[in-house]
């Protein structure tokens, strides 16, 4: 079949317009997309991936000056970073619309409002108090590249936006001056991440080697200051609680944690009970499932550990005080020598508090097992 239609411009008006919506990303409150991002401190980290940067759109005329340190880029799935090359990231479905001709662009400007979000957005930073960004918002972002520039149209509010730090010797290492949640401007210039309804990181087993249940609260200092993948989620997990502004869940994807496929009764599968809040985000060809917290004995995983066992090791390891408690006793705010009222008031009662009901665990779905909607 051929890959080009070199009479497209002679069909009749309606007809392309036609097929541009239809080329469209799929997309309604109900299906959410998947996106990708890797994070840089291009103050630390040289110019490796400067030329994969994708700045926010007002650029220079934020008046707020967020993007000081850190910056999203390409992500990486294989051997380097790419825009295009093995990314399923829901953003790369429609982008090539911004640059094929001026109707497409038309199209897909009318589609995802990105002037009007963008003005918006410069709106809002001139505020001293923005307002709540809008349930709808769409932030788009400019990738320049030699006579054009690629955008990528994504609403913080409602999509998945997985976070790949470049280098965890350089991300969100907890420290005086600019936070990593502050320094990305999604939606609000003022809260950067916190405004991320759906914030996720890609799980890794190793995560779990080493692990142990901290003796006293001295121990968690090691895990909380830990310049690695796992220091820097365990950091965002307890600022981002602590800051008492986040309502969602942050979510952990776990690529080797499998469903169990239905076990076999007289020859015939037995129907699993259906969850009617499971949670489900899309990507190009794949899309990713959420693991109901009473349905984990359906998974197993294919390495040592799985996401699960590593969120039973950080519930025990936080010893039944929420994460925003931790963290105030990492700054200081409350003694060392167990004479923390809240903590002895927890040990009274026994209130234990529940880490799922602020990380969630994500399954990856094959594109074999997807059925692909077209544009309303």
């Amino acid at each position: 079949m051929a890959s080009e239609f070199h009479l497209f411009t002679s069909l009749p008006t309606e007809i392309r317009l036609k097929v541009w919506e239809h080329a469209l990303r799929p997309y309604s409150p109900s299906r959410p997309g998947a996106h990708f991002f890797s994070v840089t401190n291009f103050k630390e980290d040289g110019d490796q991936l400067a030329r994969l940067r994708a700045p926010c759109v007002l650029g220079s005329r934020c008046k707020l000056n967020h993007g000081h340190t850190y910056y999203l880029a390409a992500p990486k799935f294989g051997i380097s970073h790419s825009w295009t090359n093995n990314n399923p990231s829901a953003y790369l479905w429609d982008f090539g619309m911004w640059s094929a001709c001026s109707e497409s662009r038309e199209i897909i400007e009318d589609h995802y409002k990105t002037e009007y979000w963008a003005a918006k957005l410069l709106e809002d930073s001139k505020c001293d108090y923005p307002p709540k960004p809008d349930a709808d918002a769409c932030v788009p972002f400019i990738f320049p590249r030699s006579n054009e520039d690629w955008r990528f149209a994504i609403r913080p509010n409602r999509d998945l936006i997985c976070f790949q730090p470049l280098n965890p010797l350089t991300i969100g290492y907890h420290r005086k001056g600019t936070y990593l949640t502050e320094d990305i401007s999604m939606v609000n210039p003022t809260t950067g991440l916190r405004d991320v309804k759906n914030m996720a990181f890609e799980f890794d087993s190793s995560w779990c080697d080493d692990l142990k249940v901290v003796s006293c609260p001295q121990d968690f200092r090691a895990y909380f200051e830990e310049k690695s993948p796992r220091g820097l989620f365990i950091r965002l997990f307890l600022e981002l609680d602590a800051c008492g502004e986040r309502y969602d869940p942050i979510w952990l994807i776990d690529y080797g944690l499998k469903q169990d496929p239905p076990k076999r009764d007289l020859g015939e599968d037995r129907p699993r009970i259906p969850w009617p809040y499971q949670r489900t985000f899309f990507a190009n060809d794949r899309k990713f499932v959420q693991v109901g917290r009473f349905y984990t004995d359906e998974y197993k995983s294919t390495e040592r550990w799985s996401a699960l066992d590593f969120l039973e090791e950080l519930s025990d390891m936080l010893g039944g005080v929420s994460p925003g408690h931790a963290f105030h006793h990492y700054e200081g705010k409350f003694s060392w020598d167990g004479s923390c009222p809240i903590c002895e008031e927890n040990a009274r009662t026994g209130i234990w508090y529940d880490i799922r009901s602020d990380i969630e665990v994500l399954v990856l779905l094959q594109k074999d097992a997807i059925e692909i909607i077209p544009a309303a």
